[in-house]
């Protein structure tokens, strides 16, 4: 495994673990994202509270914003952004945590923890995909 994808890994890990604690509480989260630095610490990112999100799209778009303002800096090693999402199955639709990691290396991924709201949270299929660059250029 490289050192970029295990980075990105790091990341993803403690992310997911974050989303997790949010629907265990809250049934749901907006999308918010994180970083790996360069001495292996996470960093938390969200959005400000007061500014009156017209949906989670939006509220993904400014992360991402962020997060690009970040990578200009060379600061991160690894850029993440969690969102809530429903995903269209042969029963209907399924809810899913998506990560979507970009590694500065180039390394990029989607990756989708299905999950249902069942006596916490219980996590399903993991599915991952080659993600498109939109952080570091």
């Amino acid at each position: 495994m490289s050192n970029s994808k295990m980075q990105a890994e790091m990341l993803m890990s403690e992310l997911v673990e974050f989303a997790e604690k949010m629907l265990r509480s809250d049934g749901e989260f907006h999308p918010f994202g994180g970083y790996l630095n360069e001495s292996g610490r996470v960093v938390h990112v969200g959005l400000s509270p007061e500014v009156n999100w017209t949906s989670d799209r939006h509220r993904a778009e400014a992360l991402l914003e962020s997060l690009r303002t970040l990578a200009q800096q060379n600061t991160p090693l690894v850029l993440g952004v969690v969102s809530n999402v429903s995903l269209a199955s042969e029963g209907g639709s399924s809810d899913a945590i998506r990560v979507f990691l970009e590694h500065r290396s180039g390394y990029c991924a989607d990756v989708f923890f299905h999950y249902c709201l069942a006596e916490g949270v219980a996590i399903g299929n993991i599915t991952a995909q080659q993600g498109v660059p939109r952080l570091f250029h």
